[in-house]
């Protein structure tokens, strides 16, 4: 069974204090969803939960084994951002699959994976398509087959459908309740706020409440 311990999770940048003292534990299907304004520190909670970027103090571990960047629990996670970052010299079908070729996986578990995760995200008709012909929304979409493709223990979400219409976040957030039902993966979902992903929340992370320094006492 998949979980994610954080403990005593602060960050800063030199002087910057960014947040601090973050305690949290996930297990298998669970659902955080992080909410906070711009500016925040939605994207740097997520960098560090991914691997990205070091602690100023504490730990996250994933399953018992601490996420750092190279380390072998950042293989279990995935992550999708705002902006796309897609192999532009890769169609659809292999920047999904990419991955999962590192990881050596048979190639007809590849075919079915990659083509399993195409037919979730309905972006089946693009396979052979390379980035620059696809639209932002399409583009996401990609990106999050690309990250269940992996079937990852860990997926982390920072407002990858913030550029989208109403309807058609209204349309993804239903297709990721549908795939946080089949799947056995912690979500975690850095947005501003969003009524329809918290409906889907079995925690919420206020992380404005992390974001005031506490004084030292003299």
């Amino acid at each position: 069974m998949a979980m994610l311990t954080i403990k005593q999770l602060s960050k800063r940048y030199d002087r910057e204090f960014v947040f601090g003292n973050i305690n949290l534990q996930l297990e298998q299907k669970e659902f955080l969803v992080v909410v906070g304004e711009d500016g925040c520190g939605k994207t740097t909670f997520m960098k560090l939960l991914a691997g990205l970027e070091e602690p100023s103090q504490g730990e996250i571990f994933l399953d018992n084994e601490p996420v750092y960047r190279g380390a072998p629990a950042q293989s279990d996670l995935a992550v999708v951002f705002e902006k796309s970052a897609l192999y532009q010299d890769m169609t659809v079908y292999q920047n999904i699959a990419y991955a999962l070729r590192l990881k050596k996986c048979a190639k007809q578990e590849i075919k079915e994976r990659v083509e399993q995760a195409m037919d979730l995200m309905s972006v089946t008709e693009l396979s052979g398509r390379k980035p620059k012909k696809l639209t932002e929304e399409q583009s996401q979409r990609v990106m999050l087959a690309r990250a269940i493709a992996k079937k990852p223990k860990l997926l982390l979400l920072d407002e990858p459908f913030r550029g989208f219409g109403r309807e058609a976040q209204k349309e993804i957030h239903q297709c990721l309740n549908d795939l946080y039902q089949k799947m056995d993966t912690i979500f975690v979902y850095a947005t501003r706020l969003s009524p329809d992903v918290n409906r889907m929340a079995t925690q919420i992370l206020h992380l404005e409440e992390y974001c005031q320094e506490e004084e030292e006492s003299a």
